[in-house]
């Protein structure tokens, strides 16, 4: 519940109180983030994510291993639900 909350734009502090954490870090245990997400966030608001690379920088990683890296992501956050 936490962690959706948060990745719906709920602040970290509102959550805590909800869940009744009187220390924060046991609020931020149950809220990680999808990398999806971060990923919307930063491609929605961050300055640099609309420049084009310079020549000399590494281009990005091939569609196919961002797919890998995000699918194995994905299967961590699974396995960490279950064990919660």
């Amino acid at each position: 519940m936490a962690t959706h909350m948060h990745e719906n734009g709920a602040d970290i502090r509102h959550i805590q109180v909800i869940l009744g954490h009187e220390d924060i870090q046991t609020t931020q245990i149950y809220t990680h983030v999808a990398l999806r997400t971060l990923q919307q966030v930063y491609a929605n608001t961050h300055p640099a994510a609309h420049l084009e690379p310079a020549p000399h920088e590494p281009q990005a990683a091939p569609t196919n291993q961002v797919e890998e890296l995000l699918t194995a992501l994905d299967r961590e956050a699974d396995e960490d639900k279950e064990e919660g």
